[in-house]
């Protein structure tokens, strides 16, 4: 038995000594940014609960990606790989360049190809197979502690609203062949950037070129310096450097409109142009939802200088959740100009910025197509509080003495109206009235009777001796 401990002790530390190095060992690449493979097309996001993939050609050569597989596997002990898209014939991945799969009706505006298959939002693995005989496999990724069919160990689980992301370092995507290094849970950026490069042709060198004839050239006349004008000489008037212009930005935006206005036309959203100058909105993108699953893309659109324009929901279909969600602007080169996440809204509140600040308010006071302004509600002071209660006292009793209220009308009448005044003045005085409410006898007759009883117990033994005293008292004098 000694025997046996001690063997299971050395297997114990050399698996530790062994989970040392490989973590030094994977660490490192990370920290260098060095990848473990030479692949070229990498997966890098995912987001299972919305079924999305993006593939990225980390390479600066254009890929065929035709007939490539994508397939999944569940996490069962006996689940097996199953395809669940193939690319389509004439279809490359070029440098730089970026695809998207998903389901139809999410991310219409980027997605090019379609899957219909739901992923399993805590666990599950997704491979891509390339076009070969032996069908090799490129990339792999799975998630949750429960996928064991991963490069080395899975990567966590994602959450509600976010993704995995491939980490970055040094501008590379980092690939150690460890799902659980290579990637980590971040909001989604999916981009679909697939464009070809610029083809330059190059003249062929067989083909000689025409010579090139010299015109003859007459002769010059003589100059005589002294009878040539003078030439003037003009200054080189520099060229007007292009002005680079500033995003615009999401200032305020109304999720929940008061009645009779509606959420399917009447939310809104505001842009603001910052720059002294007009700003086209051509291309750029308005998203809105807690995954950014609504989206508009603005046209030949001009913002006036440093003007603030509003976008209702009856034009571009955005829905603004009450319950708490996401705003983001994006721009043609699918940089983020603004982000924004707002929690629950309350009925005619609008969430802005106050830019001096530069955080985001909820006020009571909207204003659309204008300067933001921050207000809350009014608080009512001590003074209107004790009104409030006079008034009340007031009601109940003139209602529980109606022969007084009688009384009362009674000297109104006969009073001028400053009279009416100086009485109405009296009443408002919550000193002078009493309005508790009588105690009923049912409960006057029940309490009684408990405190009797209560002292008949207490008093119990003096009241057996009192009553024996008073017999011995009344047999002595018979």
């Amino acid at each position: 038995m000694y025997k046996f401990y001690t063997t299971g002790a050395k297997l114990f530390a050399i698996a530790i000594l062994l989970s040392s190095i490989f973590s030094r060992t994977a660490n490192a690449q990370l920290e260098s940014g060095e990848s473990a493979t030479s692949t070229a097309v990498l997966i890098s996001e995912l987001q299972s609960s919305e079924d999305v993939i993006e593939l990225t050609n980390t390479s600066e050569d254009t890929i065929d990606v035709s007939e490539w597989i994508i397939q999944s596997k569940s996490t069962g002990a006996t689940s097996n790989w199953i395809q669940r898209f193939i690319f389509p014939e004439d279809t490359f991945l070029y440098p730089g360049g970026a695809l998207l799969i998903t389901h139809s009706g999410y991310l219409e505006d980027q997605t090019i190809y379609h899957m219909a298959f739901d992923m399993a939002a805590d666990r599950g693995h997704v491979r891509i197979l390339d076009n070969s005989s032996e069908r090799v496999e490129v990339d792999k990724l799975a998630w949750g502690i429960e996928a064991l069919d991963a490069e080395t160990l899975s990567a966590p689980k994602p959450t509600l609203g976010l993704s995995l992301q491939r980490k970055m370092a040094d501008e590379k995507f980092v690939d150690t062949n460890n799902n659980s290094i290579d990637f980590e849970l971040a909001t989604p950026t999916f981009s679909s950037r697939n464009i070809a490069p610029e083809v330059i042709e190059e003249p062929d060198p067989e083909t000689p070129e025409p010579p090139i004839e010299e015109s003859p050239q007459e002769e010059e006349a003589p100059v005589d310096e002294e009878e040539s004008p003078a030439v003037e000489e003009i200054e080189e008037v520099p060229p007007t450097p292009e002005l680079t212009l500033l995003n615009p930005l999401v200032t305020e935006f109304l999720p929940d409109p008061e009645a009779p206005l509606t959420d399917a036309d009447d939310e809104w959203i505001e842009i603001f142009n910052p720059n002294n100058s007009e700003l086209n909105l051509n291309g750029f993108i308005l998203k809105s939802g807690n995954s950014y699953s609504y989206s508009y893309t603005f046209g030949d659109v001009l913002l006036p200088p440093l003007s603030y324009t509003t976008y209702k929901s009856v034009e571009t279909n955005l829905t603004l959740s009450n319950s708490g969600g996401a705003v983001r602007l994006i721009d043609p080169n699918g940089e983020i100009a603004s982000d924004i996440v707002y929690t629950e809204a309350k009925t005619a509140w609008s969430y802005m910025l106050e830019q001096a600040t530069n955080a985001w308010l909820w006020t009571t006071t909207p204003t659309p197509d204008a300067v933001n302004l921050y207000t809350l509600p009014a608080v009512p002071t001590p003074a209107q509080k004790v009104v409030k209660a006079a008034s009340a006292k007031v009601t109940k009793a003139t209602t529980a003495k109606a022969a007084t209220v009688k009384k009362a009308t009674a000297v109104k009448k006969a009073t001028t109206k400053k009279t009416t005044d100086e009485t109405r003045s009296v009443f408002v005085e919550p000193a002078s009235v009493d309005v508790r409410p009588p105690i009923h006898p049912v409960l006057l007759a029940i309490a009684a009777s408990l405190a009797v009883l209560y002292g008949g117990y207490e008093y119990r033994s003096e009241l057996r001796n009192f009553f024996a005293r008073a017999s011995n008292y009344i047999r002595s004098r018979q």
